[in-house]
């Protein structure tokens, strides 16, 4: 991608995890926006493996253990 859209996504991703950090409760604010970045980070890498397989029932399977991953890491 140009860099123009890499900063932008990089804007947005960034207003993302800002938003996520402010609703997690404990630590200071650079813990939850570590926190806020790896709930992100296993929910995107789940959805798009996911994505990319052809056993649908194995998609469901990951997208499934994706989201209790992603809170314990937001440790929500």
């Amino acid at each position: 991608a140009k860099p123009e859209t890499r900063d932008l996504y990089d804007s947005k991703m960034r207003t993302i995890a800002a938003l996520i950090a402010d609703g997690l409760k404990g630590g200071s604010r650079s813990e939850r926006e570590s926190r806020a970045w790896a709930f992100l980070s296993i929910l995107i890498g789940g959805l798009t493996t996911a994505r990319a397989m052809s056993d649908e029932t194995l998609a469901e399977t990951v997208t499934a253990a994706a989201l209790p991953a992603a809170l314990q890491a937001a440790g929500a």
